[in-house]
C-alpha cells in the first residue's frame, strides 16, 4: 500500500512538472509569435521605404512581394505551430487531470481495501469466538446428556 501511495505522489509531482513545462512552452510560443509579428511589420515598413527610394520600382515590388509572401508563409507556419502547441498543451493538461483522477481513485481503492481487511479480521475474530462457543455448547450438551443418563439409571434402579 505504501508503495502505491508513493507511486501516486510521484505521479502527482510529475503531473505538476509536466503542466509547468507545458505552460512555459506556451509562453515561449506566444513570445515567438509576437516577435514574428513585429518583424513582419518591420519588413513591411522597409519594403515601403525601399519602393519610395528605388528607381526600379518594379524589381523592388517583386522583391517586396516575395519577402511579404515568405513572411506571410512564416507567420502562417508560426501560427500553425502555435495552434499545435496549444493543442498539445491541452492534451498534456487533460492527461494531467486523468493522472490525478487515477491517483485519487487509487487512494480511494486503497482506503476501501484497508476497510475490507479490517472487516475480514473482525469476521475472523467473530468466527473464532463462535467456534469456541460452539465447542462449549457441545461440551455442555454432552455433560447434560451424561447427567440425564445418570438420572435415568437412578430412576430405573428406584423402580426395581
Amino acid at each position: 500500500m505504501e508503495k502505491l501511495r508513493s507511486m501516486i505522489l510521484v505521479l502527482k509531482d510529475s503531473s505538476a512538472s509536466v503542466r509547468s513545462e507545458a505552460n512555459n512552452n506556451l509562453d515561449i510560443s506566444l513570445h515567438t509569435a509576437q516577435a514574428t509579428d513585429s518583424q513582419h511589420n518591420e519588413i513591411h515598413h522597409l519594403v515601403t521605404a525601399t519602393q519610395e527610394m528605388s528607381a526600379t520600382a518594379q524589381e523592388v515590388s517583386q522583391i517586396a512581394s516575395s519577402v511579404s509572401s515568405s513572411t506571410d508563409a512564416i507567420h502562417q507556419k508560426v501560427t500553425t505551430a502555435q495552434t499545435r502547441l496549444s493543442d498539445a498543451v491541452e492534451v498534456v493538461l487533460e492527461l494531467t487531470d486523468n493522472i490525478n483522477q487515477v491517483a485519487t481513485a487509487a487512494e480511494e481503492q486503497s482506503s476501501v481495501s484497508d476497510e475490507i481487511a479490517k472487516n475480514l479480521t473482525a469476521i475472523g475474530d467473530a468466527a473464532q469466538t463462535l467456534s469456541e462457543l460452539s465447542r462449549q455448547a457441545t461440551t455442555s450438551s454432552e455433560t447434560v446428556n451424561q447427567h440425564m443418563n445418570t438420572i435415568e439409571q437412578n430412576l430405573n434402579q428406584l423402580r426395581t
